[in-house]
């Protein structure tokens, strides 16, 4: 058994324990809200409440779909056990093979006429393979079909059209339309600083989104702006520094969120650094 306080547990442990509290509460009708959480403990700590990563989150995607494939194909439970695994699959990167089980989960939805909620959540995450593996334009398409979809269906401040703005968000910033969504990413940040609250990871992914794009925003102008200053640029890292602070202490270093942040500062002081050595340039030439 897991004993001590080292931090370690075994995920065989980890697995009964979720196939525990997700039997106790369909034995006792506990309901759909009390189930629901509860099988979502295969994929989130019971004491942090954050995502298990890596090779945890891949084993225990696949231990809950063996758990709940012999169900009936229409059972929702089946069907939240194929994310589960996709989930996993993600976690060490296998997207081949998460696209794939993704389009034989959204063919079973459609067949079994699930409510269009999951069903957009299934296609946001089919973006989101599609953009890994580098397949930039139907990523946006689909991207920017979803967030529509969800902002339609559930409103604007609803977890899943702010999750939404943020993968369209970075889509956008892919195929290099930063100033869409730098547009995109400042009308959300308030909303889910209000809504999911300033520390959710959703709020601290549209935050990073925002500063990279106004980075290489105010980078690009300052090429031929002379009105664009170094502070501009340091302003920026300082954000994004103070951001990557805030995910170490909330998400942990490990966390793709907190390690894209890391990412991002390095490009933001290389442009400044570019930056300042290009308006040295230019004054040293005016000097002539």
């Amino acid at each position: 058994a897991c004993r001590g306080t080292a931090g370690f547990a075994h995920v065989s442990c980890l697995a009964e324990q979720a196939k525990i509290l997700f039997a106790e509460a369909e034995e006792n009708n506990l309901g759909d809200q009390a189930s629901n959480q509860r099988l979502n403990r295969w994929l989130v700590c019971g004491l942090c409440e954050q995502e298990y990563r890596g090779v945890v989150m891949h084993a225990l995607g696949w231990a809950c779909w063996r758990m709940y494939l012999g169900r009936p194909e229409d059972d929702m439970v089946r069907m939240n056990a194929m994310t589960a695994l996709g989930n996993g699959l993600r976690a060490v990167s296998q997207i081949r093979e998460r696209l794939g089980l993704l389009e034989s989960q959204l063919a079973l939805m459609i067949r079994n006429r699930v409510h269009p909620e999951a069903l957009l959540a299934n296609q946001g995450a089919i973006a989101t393979c599609l953009e890994h593996l580098g397949r930039i334009e139907e990523s946006q398409k689909l991207a920017v079909q979803v967030h529509g979809r969800t902002k339609e269906l559930l409103g604007t401040r609803h977890k899943n059209t702010i999750i939404s703005a943020g993968n369209l968000a970075i889509s956008l910033q892919d195929s290099g339309r930063h100033a869409e969504a730098l547009s995109l990413t400042a009308e959300y940040i308030p909303v889910s600083e209000s809504e999911l609250g300033p520390h959710d990871s959703a709020t601290l992914r549209l935050r990073n989104s925002y500063l990279r794009s106004r980075c290489f925003e105010v980078v690009e102008r300052s090429q031929f702006d002379p009105s664009v200053s170094l502070d501009d640029i340091r302003e920026i890292a300082v954000s994004f520094e103070d951001l990557y602070r805030t995910a170490l202490r909330v998400l942990g270093k490990h966390h793709p969120i907190t390690v894209q942040c890391k990412e991002d500062i390095a490009v933001c002081r290389t442009g400044l650094a570019r930056t300042e050595a290009r308006m040295e340039a230019r004054m040293a030439a005016l000097k002539l």
